[in-house]
């Protein structure tokens, strides 16, 4: 199937316009955005690598995050610096900084450096082969603007990462069952994927023979098992005639001793009936 990366990208704005709705509504919480504006600044500054998270201008969509409404309170509890935005591994750094500007959300990243991806990714952006981040937030109040976009003026920042293209294995995700996307952007090879079908494997004669061997292993342990059970139950039958048996014979000897009771205790009567006349 060919695949379309700006339908993919229409669709990704699609739900992220219905999320804000819904909020706006009271109908859910606030969505979780993603913005891709930002770019590293510096590769070799005094605090470190030095990246614009964000800036106050118009995106591809017209929307703009004033600076001035960002709330870091949450994000400085835990200032995680992300891949991709992919919250199924582990954080590749932290933020020990971050600021505004002029028109610009400024932070630096501490790398770390004992982790093989995080080392590997800290490489791209020393060698310039990425040079892009982005924001994670939940946009709290906006209002439309002219450039036919959404002006956030208070947004609670989330987290950032580490990014090669403006999209996110978790927007990807919202809009896709993601096959159709590996070519465009880097998936985890240990992520599970909505609707993916699973990889059919044709079985060889071996296979088939091996199976038939191992079933009929399985039989004849089966047989086994119902024979033992068949002569349990024929045991029990047995001694279950027995005792019905000897129930009998208890009874016979019973009825035969009371008739023999009666018996003598009908000549005892006769015996006193004859003295006593």
């Amino acid at each position: 199937m060919d695949f379309n990366l700006l339908e993919l990208e229409k669709r990704i704005r699609e739900l992220d316009l219905i999320a804000l709705s819904d909020y706006k509504s009271g109908k859910a919480e606030p969505p979780i955005l993603y913005k891709a504006q930002g770019l590293i600044k510096s590769a070799k500054d005094k605090d470190g690598m030095v990246f614009v998270a964000s800036e106050e201008s118009p995106d591809r969509y017209g929307d703009i995050i004033e600076v001035g409404g960002w709330n870091f309170e949450n994000f400085k509890k835990n200032n995680v610096f992300m891949f991709n935005h992919d919250y199924h591994i582990a954080p590749i750094g932290t933020v020990p900084k971050i600021w505004v500007e002029g028109n610009q959300l400024l932070n630096t990243v501490d790398w770390d450096t004992v982790d093989e991806l995080a080392k590997f990714i800290k490489g791209k952006y020393e060698r310039s082969i990425l040079k892009g981040e982005s924001v994670g937030f939940r946009p709290l109040e906006w209002t439309d603007n002219k450039e036919k976009g959404y002006t956030f003026s208070k947004s609670e920042l989330l987290e950032i990462s580490a990014v090669a293209l403006p999209a996110h294995p978790n927007a990807i995700r919202k809009a896709l069952a993601l096959s159709e996307a590996r070519s465009y952007f880097f998936i985890p090879s240990n992520l599970t994927l909505e609707k993916e079908k699973p990889e059919i494997k044709m079985m060889t004669n071996e296979d088939m023979q091996a199976m038939k061997e191992k079933m009929s292993g399985v039989k004849e342990q089966l047989s086994g098992v119902m024979t033992t059970m068949d002569e349990m139950m024929a045991e029990m039958e047995k001694l279950a005639e027995e005792e019905s048996d000897e129930e009998g014979k208890n009874a016979k000897e019973q009825k035969a001793s009371a008739e023999e009771k009666k018996g003598l205790s009908e000549i005892s009567r006769a015996i006193k009936k004859e003295i006593g006349g």
